[in-house]
């Protein structure tokens, strides 16, 4: 790995003080903004940034296609949209890193609580997930990138019968509605009895724009949860739409039509939904009151998520903390300034909050806080619908063995550095490591351990292809004791009226 760091200017103040009659000028130096760039693999390049001043960190992942093979693909929380166990269909982007294979991710959509993503998802050119409004979606293709706004609209016409509206695709069926559902969905739902058909199509997945023809193979009723078998599609409809599903016949064609307005579906083979929009031609373009947004959501700082692309048509995948002293995150403006001066042309926001994440062999870049109760604390990741996944070439351990060399106790007001050796005592260059940690401290990409409170900090490095770890207790200072005030001993006086 490479690393490139730059030093933003130091900003100087003075102040004057005076304590008994005796005037110090004391000049104090604030922190000054950096950034580190590591080289990961051929075409991925970790970036990290720490502004003291703000404060504010920031975590990203720039592809570049064109310097190597990495790539990136969505991804399903445990493959499906519905599961049946107590995780709702949802999962942590460190455990689908662990699950796929990938070297790397960061979380995506917006969802309920539930595996169902609320925006668009499409994946090697199969439609997962329909934008539940007119809302932002990046897209992404062996040879270009973009983001748009996103509408979308589905029939279905079975044989001698009229187009029937479909209000969405592997998703809960909702009261009076009609939803197509796929393998990829686990099993169709519904909160109340439906009527359920079983259609048999030439291709396993939804186009994002175009036709799909199948046959009815099935018609049932009274159904709310019906398992679906590989290469199967279940329409499933309530209501006032469950009359017409229930004069289907097997045997009977049935074409499902998609219409996805926003990319040109010959280049894009992929997308994720989010939003709103934050750049557009360059330009800041934060439309959230358009995209439906609150204005709480878009003014107030929390934790950020963002994907954009450069004009050379590199990929950025960003994280922003906030909720905590290191990092107060970022309002909607301000993620797309980050975005602009990443050097994006075109970005929209993802899910954020407790949500956001960013995970790199492993390691979890970011420090994910949840909000509750009015309290702030740092929580564990953050079980989430869907994310983006990166691939490419994990490097392979070597036979060395490597020691993070850090204090095993520090004060509050200390910012130690630390290295990493191997076994024969030598340093590692600090190049070659990517730091992360957990608790009460965080720690930048030179390897400085910022404490922000009294507690554990758990410091992880990733140095060739291992991950070693350790823990620093964190204490704060002892306030100096002030000695004991003594009373003033009484003057006597004699009888010549002097003193004694």
């Amino acid at each position: 790995m490479r690393i490139t760091k730059q030093i933003a200017p130091w900003r100087r103040h003075s102040c004057l003080r005076t304590f008994l009659s005796l005037s110090i000028v004391s000049l104090s130096l604030a922190a000054p903004a950096q950034s580190w760039d590591k080289t990961v693999a051929p075409g991925l390049t970790f970036h990290m940034e720490y502004d003291a001043t703000a404060p504010r960190t920031v975590y990203a992942l720039r592809i570049t296609p064109a310097a190597g093979s990495v790539r990136a693909v969505p991804e399903l929380a445990q493959g499906k949209v519905f599961t049946d166990d107590d995780s709702k269909g949802r999962e942590t982007i460190s455990q689908m890193v662990t699950r796929t294979g990938a070297i790397g991710g960061i979380n995506g959509d917006f969802f309920p609580f539930t595996g169902d993503p609320l925006g668009l998802m499409v994946r090697n050119g199969q439609l997962l997930s329909e934008p539940v409004k007119a809302r932002a979606a990046f897209g992404w293709g062996d040879l270009m990138s973009a983001a748009s706004v996103i509408n979308w609209h589905i029939t279905l016409q079975a044989e001698g019968l009229d187009p029937l509206e479909v209000d969405g695709i592997d998703q809960s069926c909702p009261l009076n509605g009609c939803v197509i559902n796929d393998a990829t969905a686990g099993m169709a739902i519904c909160s109340k009895p439906a009527v359920s058909v079983v259609v048999k199509c030439d291709q396993p997945s939804l186009p994002p724009n175009g036709q799909l023809v199948g046959i009815v193979q099935t018609v049932f009723d009274g159904s709310t949860s019906v398992p679906i078998g590989d290469g199967s599609f279940i329409v499933m409809g309530e209501g006032d739409k469950a009359a017409y599903l229930n004069s289907l016949r097997p045997g009977q064609k049935i074409t499902f039509n998609v219409q996805t307005q926003g990319f040109d579906w010959s280049k894009i083979t992929h997308a994720i939904g989010g939003g709103p929009m934050l750049l557009q031609n360059g330009h800041p373009f934060v439309d959230w009151q358009d995209e439906d947004f609150r204005p709480d959501f878009a003014n107030s700082r929390h934790p950020r998520s963002a994907v954009g692309r450069t004009l050379q048509g590199d990929m950025w995948f960003v994280a922003v903390d906030g909720r905590q002293p290191s990092s107060i995150g970022a309002t909607l403006d301000e993620m797309a300034t980050i975005m602009q001066q990443l050097g994006c042309q075109d970005a929209i926001n993802l899910d954020g909050g407790g949500s956001t994440d960013i995970n790199l062999f492993g390691l979890v870049l970011n420090r994910p806080v949840e909000k509750e109760a009015g309290q702030e604390q740092v929580t564990t990741e953050r079980k989430v619908a869907n994310g983006v996944l990166i691939y490419g070439d994990r490097p392979q351990p070597d036979e060395s063995t490597y020691k993070i060399m850090a204090p095993t106790s520090v004060l509050t007001t200390d910012a130690p550095d630390l290295t990493v050796t191997k076994d024969d005592g030598s340093a590692v260059p600090n190049t070659d490591v990517i730091w992360a940690s957990a608790g009460a401290a965080f720690i930048d990409q030179g390897g400085r351990l910022h404490c922000s409170a009294a507690g554990n900090a758990t410091v992880q490095a990733f140095v060739h292809g291992q991950v070693i770890s350790a823990v620093v207790a964190i204490t704060q200072p002892t306030p100096p004791t002030t000695p004991p005030k003594t009373a003033a001993k009484p003057v006597k006086v004699n009888k010549s009226g002097g003193h004694s």
